[in-house]
């Protein structure tokens, strides 16, 4: 089998035994619900509006914003979408919210009624470590729970920092690995199957 091209919200999926939506986003079906469709619109705001909303404490005291002296206000907003390789085997893909390299620091927004704490931070460990892969070091990864008031402002109202070593960095790849190979098999023996299957007389 080719190479497989796989994301986070797959293996999250996998990873919580929800085989099916796994599959459904393997195979590009569609899979969403309200609070999946309300959440990209948020993004879609600060995207448009071109919002940071960084949490206080990296907020710069005179600017609001996150200020780094020697490159400039907000050193990098792209999005990566262009699959990056971890083996030989896999390549995953990744959308970035908020990612500062100079410093080393990354951003997740997320909307909803959860808490920040409620969200999983192997998202981070997992992104830290692709980005490793293509020379940036991460420190520090942040989930930041974003609202909508009822003006339409979107802010920031609960955050969680977490620090990123070479212990979280390998909690990342395990987790990477270990779900990866168990939806290469699956593959692997789906596509067996449909082969058999097609040849028998």
């Amino acid at each position: 089998m080719e190479k497989i091209k796989l994301s986070w919200s797959i293996l999250n999926a996998w990873s919580k035994n929800d085989r099916d939506m796994a599959i459904k986003m393997l195979s590009h079906q569609g899979t969403t619900n309200m609070y999946m469709e309300d959440g990209r619109r948020i993004h879609e705001i600060i995207s448009s509006k071109k919002l940071i909303l960084l949490p206080p404490r990296f907020q710069n005291t005179k600017t609001g914003q996150w200020e780094d002296p020697s490159k400039g206000i907000n050193t990098w907003t792209e999005t990566h979408t262009k699959p990056i390789e971890i083996f030989e085997w896999l390549e995953m893909s990744m959308i970035v919210d908020y990612l500062d390299p100079v410093n080393g620091i990354l951003v997740d927004w997320k909307s909803g009624s959860a808490k920040s704490t409620e969200h999983s931070k192997m998202q981070l460990y997992v992104y830290a470590y692709i980005l490793k892969q293509i020379g940036i070091d991460i420190k520090v990864g942040v989930i930041a729970k974003v609202e909508e008031t009822t003006e339409g402002a979107i802010i920031c109202t609960d955050y969680s920092v977490y620090k990123i070593n070479e212990e979280k960095l390998e909690v990342g790849r395990d987790y990477i690995e270990g779900n990866a190979s168990e939806i290469m098999d699956f593959l692997t023996e789906l596509e067996k199957g449909s082969w058999e299957k097609e040849h028998q007389n």
